[in-house]
């Protein structure tokens, strides 16, 4: 049986341009991976306290979603990412979660709870009307 994975978000940091090209080539030639995306690594110019290359999914396919091997890949992307890193996904079921990457190591975080707060009222009634 297979599953359905849809990409939400993607925040992709390369320690340095190096370790940007080695993330998108670790994702391009994983045997898993190469069916269901393609990676490029990208420079963008930002200031100097923060990462400027970035590995950009410019493919992604989640049919037949593969659980572990998913996280084989996330797990040898782990020495090449930076911190805070990550990619978020929404299930067939409409469940979701993001792996996030942090110390050189990979984590996988689910939803705990949703607020939800009233900002404003989008219509308010008018003087003398009665709803």
């Amino acid at each position: 049986m297979s599953y359905s994975v849809d990409l939400e978000d993607e925040y992709l940091a390369g320690k340095n341009e190096t370790a940007a090209r080695g993330a998108a080539e670790c994702i391009n030639r994983n045997g898993w991976a190469k069916h269901h995306m393609k990676a490029e690594a990208v420079e963008r110019p930002l200031p100097p306290e923060q990462p400027s290359w970035f590995v950009d999914l410019i493919e992604f396919a989640g049919c037949s979603w593969n659980s572990e091997a998913a996280d084989e890949l996330w797990s040898a992307l782990a020495p090449h990412l930076a911190d805070d890193s990550y990619l978020e996904f929404r299930g067939e079921s409409a469940d979701r979660w993001r792996v996030r990457w942090e110390g050189g190591r990979v984590y996988e975080e689910f939803i705990q709870a949703i607020t939800w707060k009233v900002a404003h009222e989008i219509l308010p009634p008018q003087e003398g009307v009665t709803p």
